[in-house]
């Protein structure tokens, strides 16, 4: 739990502080029923953490996506990473 704790804020662009490490810990869902709770997700620092964890995440995931044309092209470049492949005769 500490790393994750440490880990969430850090993945939603925050700054750490103790005492919003302690209101994440002080407000997360007591079952999994509460994760659906409208008053919950409206009124909790875990929740408006975790949402803007999960936004960035997925923000950061797609700018990075490759696009089908980037990928199609994966492994064709004569840079080290993909050295291209001598031709079989």
């Amino acid at each position: 739990m500490n790393t994750n704790l440490v880990d969430l804020p850090r993945l939603a662009g925050v700054e750490i502080s103790l005492p919003l490490l302690s209101d994440i810990v002080k407000t997360a869902p007591y079952d999994k029923a509460q994760l659906s709770d409208a008053t919950w997700k409206k009124e909790s620092a875990c929740a408006a953490i975790l949402k803007e964890a999960n936004d960035t995440t997925l923000k950061a995931t797609l700018e990075s996506a490759p696009t089908s044309r980037n990928a199609k092209n994966i492994g064709k470049s004569n840079s080290p990473i993909f050295p291209k492949k001598p031709e079989v005769s």
